[in-house]
């Protein structure tokens, strides 16, 4: 039987950091993939669609800058997405050839657990264990009503060959309205289906207040309290019916419906492990209920965002448990979000209904005035919760707000005072230089 000291299940941010980590330390480790070498922000997530975004940020400065700047530009999709599949086809070449430089074993499938330390491959050789990491990420939802195998996922849109002249989405969280916001600037007539009457639920509801008219006046056809009960082929198109009996055509349907734990396969049950809906049940060392079996990244249901940089720190942690480290529980410093729709939002810490629960001061800038946002035509609002003279919370709709909450982050982490900020010289004119104003 082949023997390592520790062996980790998917090959995404979380299981490659875990992976260099404790073979650092010294440990033989093996690491099992069976989709896409790199995992899914490298391939089918953030980093794609972000070559994607800043395609489509030049249009919208265009759009901005209308009365400044005479001229119409139009996106040439096929070169945007030559570009995007350049970068793509070389991260599982990258990620593989890191592995083997590193002297870490991989295995081209996802193995069976038998018991909490072996797992068995699909030719029946067995392979042991002291430590297990599970770090195979999340896979795409699919919808089950009628006709269904109609419908498409964020990854076959991130590899659409041309843009439909109607497009679809099912869903309201962060991806169905980033792709929204793509697909609308690309040129297609978009439709957003939500079965309930708001979308990013995890977000503050000021901000999906200013963001939904924002999208809607650019065009894209927002329609609350609507579930689907069918898809249909009808002459080349695709007929969507909803609950409420209404019918319309479509080109293409993308169900952005959330995504699962990618455990499949995996036979958790025989080792112990535990799973829900949230993913992996995971302790504050994020150990599963197999103590030597840990969890991270996506997959773990650790309570805290499914972002690539999450999955890195929680991958960071467990190899330095795994080393003997630390034996601390895993403390996360503030986490912050942005949506990548034009505008963006974006918000870290302390949120409003906690601050109004707990006393603290919630301050609303209008920043469409002041001269860094007015130089940029940026439409821009804040809001910024703060707590004995320091910011413990913020949020912004904003051009560059995925850009501007970083400032927020490090303030709140570091628990800045106005007095430390008056302390620092920074570049001018840029948006950090105005963090002193929010004191």
């Amino acid at each position: 039987m082949l023997k390592y000291n520790v062996g980790i299940i998917g090959s995404g941010s979380a299981g490659t950091s875990v992976a260099y980590g404790v073979k650092a330390a010294g440990k033989s480790v093996a690491i099992f993939e069976d989709y896409i070498w790199g995992g899914t922000c490298a391939n089918m997530g953030c980093d794609p669609k972000k070559i994607i975004v800043n395609s489509i940020d030049v249009l919208r400065q265009a759009q901005l800058f209308q009365n400044e700047v005479i001229g119409k530009l139009a996106l040439n999709w096929e070169a945007v997405m030559a570009k995007k599949q350049k970068y793509v086809d070389a991260h599982p070449v990258r990620t593989l050839q890191g592995l083997d430089g590193a002297e870490i074993e991989t295995y081209h499938e996802t193995p069976r657990f038998i018991n909490a330390t072996t797992v068995e491959l699909a030719d029946g050789t067995q392979i042991e264990a002291d430590t297990w990491v599970i770090a195979s990420g999340k896979r795409p939802t699919r919808p089950t009503f009628l006709g269904a195998e109609l419908a498409e996922t964020s990854e076959d849109f991130l590899n659409m060959p041309s843009v439909p002249d109607d497009i679809t989405f099912i869903g309201g969280g962060y991806i169905a309205v980033e792709f929204a916001s793509i697909a609308q600037y690309a040129g297609a007539h978009v439709h957003l289906l939500q079965h309930n009457n708001r979308i990013l639920r995890n977000f503050e509801p000021w901000l999906v207040e200013k963001l939904v008219p924002e999208l809607t006046a650019q065009g894209i056809d927002f329609q609350f309290d609507t579930e689907i009960v069918s898809l249909k082929k009808q002459d080349g198109r695709i007929l969507v019916t909803t609950k409420t009996g209404r019918t319309f055509l479509t080109d293409k349907v993308i169900a952005a419906m959330g995504r699962h734990a990618a455990v499949e396969g995996l036979d958790l049950a025989a080792a112990g492990v535990e799973f829900d809906t949230h993913g992996v049940k995971v302790n504050k060392h994020l150990q599963t209920t197999a103590p030597n079996i840990f969890a991270a990244g996506d997959v773990a249901a650790s309570g805290t965002p499914n972002l690539t940089p999450v999955a890195g720190y929680e991958a960071r942690y467990v190899a330095d448990y795994i080393n003997g480290v630390t034996t601390d529980a895993i403390e996360y410093p503030v986490i912050s979000s942005a949506v990548y729709a034009h505008p963006r939002v974006a918000q870290v810490g302390v949120t409003t209904e906690e601050a109004e629960k707990l006393g603290y001061d919630v301050s609303d800038y209008d920043l469409k005035t002041w001269f860094n946002y007015m130089r940029l035509n940026d439409q821009a609002t804040a809001r910024v919760i703060k707590h004995e003279g320091k910011i413990v919370g913020a949020s912004i709709i904003s051009e560059q707000a995925d850009e501007i909450i970083n400032m927020f982050v490090t303030a709140i982490n570091n628990e800045t005072t106005a007095a430390e900020v008056a302390n620092q010289i920074m570049t001018y004119p840029t948006m950090e230089s105005d963090l002193g104003y929010f004191y």
